[in-house]
Parts: structure tokens; C-alpha cells; sequence
């Protein structure tokens, strides 16, 4: 998976100056939730092989043209507030995830409907970042005070 990651690295990269790079995230961001919601079916080494290449490739894809969305979006001046906003809620979620999961098996006795709802959630985010509009910087913010 880190493997494919890496290669995606550098791909994710070259497709962000070939495409809008809302699309080309919210691609990655599809393949990478297409990748986890195949965990659910791996009940072979193929099919475990198949959800790391995707899930990897997703990640690793993704993880570029996010950094340079937020600097397309919001420039150079606000990049590392921006970071740090948006990192948040990745974060946090990162932090419930696995608590869900746990959650879920704990009660139901199987990873599916987690892996399930989780992968919904990921195909989520590539929906956003395909609603997502550049913003339109106001002249007031250039106006001298």
C-alpha cells in the first residue's frame, strides 16, 4: 500500500498540472474510498492485493494536490492557517474511525457495515472537492485602511 502510495506521490503530482486539480483530487479521493470499500470483500490475498494498490494509489494521489489546492484557493499568505483548519477535521476523523469500527464489530460482530459507511464517507469527500469553487478575492482586502 505505502509502495503504491509513493508512486501516486509523484503521479498525483504530474496530473494536477494536467487537469483542474478539484477533479483530479476528488478522483484520487474516489479510487482511494473504491480501495477501502473493497476491504469488506478481501477474503483472499488477490482481492487484499487489489484494495492495497487502490487504497494506495488513492492516498498517495490525493495527498499533493491537496497541499496545492489550498495554495491554488488561498495563497501563499493564509496557506499555513488554511492547513491547519482543514487538517482538523482529518484529524479528528482519523481519531473516530477506527472508535466506529471498533464500535461497529463490538455490537454487530462484523467490520462490514463500518468499512461500508466509512468508504461512503470517503466517496463523500471526492463529492465536495468536485462542489468546491475557487474563492473570489474581495477588493476590500486590498484597499488601504
Amino acid at each position: 500500500m505505502m509502495g503504491g502510495a509513493a508512486v501516486f506521490q509523484l503521479i498525483g503530482g504530474y496530473v494536477g498540472y494536467r487537469m483542474e486539480t478539484r477533479f483530479a483530487v476528488a478522483i484520487f479521493g474516489f479510487i482511494q474510498a473504491t480501495g477501502f470499500t473493497l476491504a469488506v470483500f478481501a477474503q483472499g490475498m488477490p482481492m487484499a492485493i487489489l484494495f492495497a494498490v487502490l487504497f494506495g494509489a488513492g492516498f498517495g494521489g490525493r495527498n499533493p494536490l491537496t497541499v496545492a489546492i489550498r495554495a491554488e484557493y488561498f495563497g501563499p499568505n493564509a496557506f499555513a492557517t488554511i492547513t491547519g483548519i482543514s487538517s482538523a477535521p482529518m484529524y479528528l476523523f482519523m481519531l473516530a474511525a477506527p472508535l466506529f469500527a471498533a464500535f461497529v464489530f463490538d455490537t454487530q460482530g462484523s467490520y462490514m457495515i463500518a468499512w461500508l459507511i466509512l468508504g461512503g464517507f470517503g466517496s463523500l469527500t471526492g463529492v465536495f472537492f468536485l462542489m468546491a469553487k475557487k474563492p473570489q478575492l474581495s477588493t476590500l482586502a486590498f484597499e488601504k485602511k
